[in-house]
């Protein structure tokens, strides 16, 4: 039995950011007009958050590499995710049913609230492991 050769990393994000790249090109050239595009490219950025959040916490890391304790950064790993899962949720929410005029700035708010609680976390466990 041989094991299925192993992807390169890069191949996912890559194939990502062409369709991404596709549909707005797409957009672009279709007969859909100028709120609706910004709505969807809007939508279609917090899928990418969310995409890309989910991936962090399943990301291994070496033992070596760790600067703490590993179960003390699987589980930032875990908390950042899934704040930043809910804070990418959130903005396409706010891309699909806020009013147009302030759907940028609420959707910054939302993303930029998740973001500032992930960055909190991590000076907590930087403060608490210099602390031990």
């Amino acid at each position: 039995m041989t094991d299925a050769p192993a992807k390169h990393p890069l191949v996912r994000p890559l194939l990502l950011a062409a369709a991404f790249l596709g549909v707005v090109a797409a957009l672009k050239y279709s007969p859909v007009e100028g709120d609706l595009v910004r709505r969807i490219v809007g939508v279609m950025s917090g899928a990418l958050v969310v995409f890309y959040s989910n991936y962090v916490p399943k990301k291994l890391v070496p033992l070596a590499a760790m600067r703490c304790n590993p179960a003390t950064e699987q589980a930032l790993r875990r908390f950042a995710g899934m704040s930043m899962v809910l804070g990418g949720l959130g903005y396409m929410l706010v891309w699909m049913f806020a009013p147009l005029a302030s759907a940028a700035l609420l959707g910054i708010a939302v993303l930029g609230s998740a973001m500032a609680l992930v960055a909190l976390r991590c000076v907590l466990a930087a403060t608490a492991r210099t602390q031990d």
